[in-house]
C-alpha cells in the first residue's frame, strides 16, 4: 500500500510559478534605486548613521564603558538593558504614531537627538578607570579598583539611553520605505537597499573601531557629523521631495487634485 501511494505523486502535474510570484532585486536594480530615486537617496544617510551606531554600541561602547567601568563580566547585562529597552520603546514608537501622537518627522527628529545626546554624554563622561586592558588576564582585563554603583548605573543608563532612540531609527527607515513603495516593483530593492546600507555603516564603524581605537573622541564626532548629516537629509526629503507622513501626503495629493479641477 505503501508503494503504491507514493507512485501516485509521479503522476501529480507539474506546477510552475505564477507571473506574480516575487523576485529577488539585482545589485543593479538595488543600485539604480539608490542613485535615481531621491527618496531612496535621502534615506541612505540615516540608514548608513543607524548601521554606525549599532556597530558602535555593540563594539566601542563595551570597551570605552562598560568594561573600564564595571568589567568584563558586565557586557552581556548591558547588551541585555539594550536589548530589552530597545524592544519596548519600539513598541512605544509604533503606539505614538499609530495614535498620531506625534508625526514620523517629529518621530525621527526625537530619536536622532536622543541618539546624538548619547554620543555627546560619552564624549564628555570622563570614565572611570576601575578595569584595565590587560592581555595577560583570561579576561583580558585587570581589576584596579573596586567599581562604585553610581558609575556602573551610568553605563546601562546610557546603554537604554541608546536603545530608546535607536528603536526607531531602526524601524523608522523601512516603514518610510514601505509607504512610498508600497504595491510597487521598487519596494524589494527599496528594502535591499536599506539593509545594504545598514550593513556598509556597520563594517565601517568596525573599521574606524580598530584603526582610532586610540582616539575615543574623534570616532564619537565622526558618528555625531555622520548623524546630524542624516537628519538634515530626513529633513530635506520631507520638506521638499515627498512628505514622510501619509496623512500629510494625502493631504498633498487632495490639494494637487482641487487645483488641477480649478484650473
Amino acid at each position: 500500500h505503501l508503494r503504491r501511494r507514493c507512485a501516485t505523486f509521479l503522476f501529480l502535474p507539474k506546477v510552475t510559478s505564477g507571473g506574480d510570484a516575487p523576485t529577488h532585486p539585482s545589485v543593479k536594480d538595488t543600485a539604480v534605486l539608490a542613485v535615481k530615486d531621491p527618496r531612496v537617496t535621502l534615506l541612505i544617510p540615516i540608514m548608513f548613521a543607524n548601521g554606525m551606531t549599532l556597530s558602535f554600541i555593540f563594539g566601542d561602547f563595551a570597551a570605552d564603558i562598560t568594561c573600564p567601568v564595571a568589567g568584563p563580566g558586565f557586557v552581556g547585562f548591558v547588551a541585555a538593558c539594550f536589548y530589552a529597552v530597545n524592544g519596548v520603546s519600539s513598541t512605544v514608537w509604533g503606539k505614538l504614531l499609530q495614535k498620531r501622537v506625534v508625526s514620523r518627522r517629529v518621530a525621527y527628529i526625537l530619536s536622532v537627538v536622543l541618539v546624538l545626546v548619547f554620543l555627546l554624554l560619552n564624549l564628555v563622561w570622563t570614565v572611570p578607570q576601575n578595569y584595565v586592558a590587560d592581555k595577560s588576564e583570561t579576561s583580558g582585563w585587570r581589576k584596579v579598583s573596586s567599581p562604585d554603583i553610581s558609575t556602573i548605573l551610568v553605563a546601562f543608563g546610557l546603554s537604554a539611553l541608546f536603545a530608546t532612540g535607536d528603536a526607531f531609527l531602526e524601524s523608522g527607515p523601512p516603514g518610510t520605505l514601505q509607504n512610498f513603495f508600497a504595491g510597487k516593483p521598487e519596494l524589494v530593492p527599496a528594502m535591499a537597499n536599506y539593509k545594504m546600507w545598514q550593513s556598509l555603516g556597520l563594517g565601517i564603524q568596525f573599521v574606524l573601531g580598530a584603526v582610532l581605537k586610540e582616539h575615543r573622541a574623534a570616532r564619537i564626532m565622526i558618528l555625531m557629523g555622520v548623524l546630524g548629516l542624516g537628519l538634515v537629509s530626513l529633513l530635506v526629503l520631507d520638506l521638499v521631495v515627498a512628505p514622510l507622513d501619509t496623512r500629510r501626503s494625502d493631504e498633498t495629493r487632495r490639494e494637487q487634485a482641487v487645483s488641477l479641477s480649478a484650473a
